[in-house]
């Protein structure tokens, strides 16, 4: 029999995109054991080992029953960037493809996402630099100084990095390197355009039931024991890693756990902090993945895997 000459399609990877609490995983573990798949985490603070309560990880019997990559990879005193995670990411992929299987990422860490999406390489950096320039800024009028500098070589900069002084480092950090600005610099964060055999779903929910979603996963994870967790990790030096740190809650327990406020009043800022997150990612994934598939759960969940289904069988 002749061999076909039909040339084989791109190996295909799924991605499940959208703000915390939207039923990602729950998603990606029905798309997984329906067509073979692995997932692969692509949020950033589930790399850490101890950050399991409060960042809503896979429980142990799923990750028995689907495997799961990048979950307790890093311990808290290691930082997480996003090229770091993309090469970590290239590593996951490579090993489920070997197994025969589609790689699936689950996750609302946008950056992270598009890095991987997008193939984008890092912008330049100097450690050095960086610790001067943190130096030199340190004092109690640095960041009023650092906002004067990039007002003069980089407004755009500004208004998207003030009043975080670590994001206004590292505009700086760029717009030093480059001798330009370095929102020029991330021009191909916004135009650049996927690559490879993607299929990219963002997962949605009405507003009004996510903000109820998060106000019930808070309260269960505090039942479950976040606060003990908290405990442990923050002991460990949690609040002052160079990246795990930005940990949703855990900042606010410690609080709570001093002394400072009241068990109803942590719940509940930590409640309006994960919604304040979820509409920031909204935004990012409306803006920066604007021709990827819109899921409105729970109704178009069939839609979704009929959308699979068809790429799998198509090839394309």
């Amino acid at each position: 029999m002749k061999a076909s000459s039909r040339k084989m399609p791109e190996p295909l990877s799924i991605f499940l995109m959208g703000a915390t609490a939207t039923g990602k995983s729950d998603i990606a573990m029905k798309v997984a054991e329906r067509f073979g798949g692995e997932i692969i985490n692509a949020d950033s603070m589930q790399v850490y080992k101890g950050l399991d309560i409060g960042t809503a990880k896979p429980s142990p019997e799923e990750r028995r029953q689907i495997p799961h990559h990048l979950i307790d990879v890093l311990e808290i005193s290691e930082k997480l960037d996003v090229f770091k995670y993309k090469n970590l990411a290239e590593i996951a992929v490579n090993e489920i493809r070997k197994n025969g299987k589609i790689p699936i990422f689950a996750g609302g860490s946008g950056m992270y996402l598009k890095a991987v999406i997008d193939d984008l390489d890092p912008l330049p950096s100097d450690p050095e630099l960086y610790s001067r320039l943190s130096e030199e800024y340190s004092d109690s009028n640095g960041i009023e100084r650092l906002k004067r500098f990039l007002g003069d070589k980089s407004p755009a900069d500004l208004s998207k990095t003030y009043p975080n002084l670590r994001r206004m480092l590292r505009a700086a950090e760029l717009v030093i390197l480059n001798e330009r600005s370095a929102c020029l610099q991330r021009t191909r964060w916004d135009n650049s355009s996927s690559i490879g055999r993607n299929l990219c779903f963002i997962i949605c929910r009405d507003r009004k039931e996510l903000k109820q979603r998060i106000a019930d996963r808070t309260k269960q994870m505090l039942e479950k024991g976040w606060i003990q967790e908290a405990e442990t990790m923050i002991k460990k030096g949690l609040l002052n890693s160079p990246t795990a740190r930005q940990v949703i809650g855990y900042g606010i327990i410690a609080e709570y756990l001093s002394g400072q406020t009241t068990y109803e009043a942590m719940r509940d800022r930590i409640i309006s902090a994960t919604i304040k997150l979820a509409r920031k990612q909204d935004t990012w994934f409306r803006n920066k993945h604007k021709d990827t598939i819109r899921v409105e759960m729970p109704k178009d969940e069939d839609l979704l895997f009929k959308t699979v289904e068809k790429r799998i069988e198509s090839g394309i």
